[in-house]
């Protein structure tokens, strides 16, 4: 990810990411090998961390004080924007078996991981066989 000056173009930085960033205010989310971090935008330092136990994550939503976080492995993982504390997970789909090759935006069978939407009050998200999974009050 390259940060540039928004009044001049300059470029400020370079910070290392193998999945698309994410940005909310005064926020932006970065993973790089499996580390979700989040970086305060003033100065680009780490505000907390999150690192996800099969080595590949990506910021999918930052939405009503969370981020939602999809690892290559198959589990959901919501953290407090604030402090980063894992609020709660959920399974999306079997994990890889030992020794897979992972990659951030991928599933370990090769398939892109899609995003995650919400809407009134509930998250939905894809999940094995093409569920689609609503969380939140009917």
């Amino acid at each position: 990810m390259i940060a540039y000056d928004q009044k001049t173009g300059a470029r400020l930085r370079s910070l290392p990411a193998d999945a698309t960033p994410a940005f909310g205010p005064g926020r932006a989310y970065v993973a790089f090998r499996g580390v979700v971090k989040a970086l305060n935008t003033a100065t680009y330092q780490p505000v907390w961390s999150y690192r996800s136990p099969v080595g590949a994550a990506t910021v999918r939503l930052i939405a009503k004080g969370y981020v939602y976080i999809q690892d290559a492995g198959g589990e959901l993982v919501v953290l407090d924007k604030r402090s980063g504390r894992k609020m709660w997970s959920h399974r999306l789909w079997p994990a890889p078996p030992p020794d897979s090759n992972i990659i951030a935006e991928e599933d370990w069978s090769g398939w892109t991981v899609p995003g995650i939407a919400t809407a009134r009050g509930r998250l939905f998200t894809p999940a094995d066989g093409g569920l689609l999974i609503g969380f939140g009050k009917a």
